[in-house]
Parts: structure tokens; C-alpha cells; sequence
């Protein structure tokens, strides 16, 4: 997922920030890339899903689909806040252990 942020964003920066709340792990990743459109965002975790933006760019279209896969698998969730041009947050929550 930071690999995407960096790939996506005009100045190859991502943020990183993590907190505690209650159980709760939330991290969260953001860049001031490209953005997304609530058509994109919807589909974003798609398996094989690649957005219409990120067909120049290198990429099969699994990422997302996995690291989704994967959250679940631990119990956890992931969001996506995004305004195409403006840049786009994902918001992952994994309970303590």
C-alpha cells in the first residue's frame, strides 16, 4: 500500500501516521496524489481492478484486493477517502492482540 501511495502521488511522498484508540490500531496512509472518483473508490478493492488513471502505470490490479484480504482476515477494516486531484487517505483498523 505505501508503494502505491508513492506510486500515485506527483511528489512520490506518502504520510504515515498511526494512533491507539480503545483496541483499536488505526493506521492511516495518505499522499497528495491523483485522487480518485466515488466511481474508483467503490471499485478499488476489486481483485484485478485498475482505475482509468492508473493504466500508463505499472501494476496488475491485486494490491488492494489483497491487503482488503487480508485486514478481514485479522479482524480489521479498511476505508478509502479520496477526491480526485486532491489526494487520498486509507484508513486500515486492526484490533489489538
Amino acid at each position: 500500500m505505501i508503494e502505491n501511495n508513492c506510486k500515485y502521488s506527483d511528489d512520490k511522498s506518502s504520510f504515515i501516521q498511526i494512533s491507539y484508540w480503545d483496541k483499536w490500531t488505526i493506521i492511516r496512509l495518505s499522499d497528495d496524489g491523483i485522487g480518485m472518483s466515488d466511481a474508483e473508490k467503490e471499485k478499488i478493492f476489486t481483485l484485478f481492478y485498475r482505475g482509468e488513471q492508473e493504466q500508463h502505470t505499472e501494476g496488475h490490479g491485486i494490491g488492494m484486493a489483497l491487503a482488503q484480504k487480508i485486514i478481514a482476515l485479522h479482524q480489521g477494516s479498511i476505508a478509502v477517502h479520496s477526491k480526485q486531484g486532491e489526494g487520498t487517505t486509507f484508513i486500515i483498523e486492526l484490533p489489538h492482540i
